[in-house]
């Protein structure tokens, strides 16, 4: 399956375990990454359409999701198989709730 960029948030917290200062660092290193691909994505985009024609700066652009997809997807699978915390399910709660609601009074 397939695991979409918010679930890998919550395999941070659960790889941290109790650890806050390694949660801390870690969500620090992320969020750089985040910001950089942010940053550099416009211009390469922009670089490629400006050197190339549009059409093969696309072609580039959709053979690199293609090709990062099997990377991404590996690498996925390679964490989930060695963190064993990652294969419990979550418990179906909304935040700040705490049970069924009281009935009106």
């Amino acid at each position: 399956a397939v695991v979409s960029t918010q679930s890998t948030g919550d395999w941070i917290v659960i790889m941290a375990g109790d650890d806050t200062r390694k949660l801390g660092n870690v969500n620090a290193t992320m969020r750089r990454i985040d910001q950089v691909c942010l940053l550099l994505a416009p211009i390469l985009s922009g670089a490629f359409v400006s050197a190339l024609s549009a059409s093969w700066a696309a072609a580039l652009i959709a053979g690199w999701n293609v090709v990062s997809l099997f990377f991404e997807y590996t690498l996925l699978s390679s964490v989930y198989s060695r963190v064993p915390g990652l294969a419990k399910k979550k418990e179906d709660t909304a935040v700040g709730e705490t049970g069924p609601p009281s009935s009106p009074s």
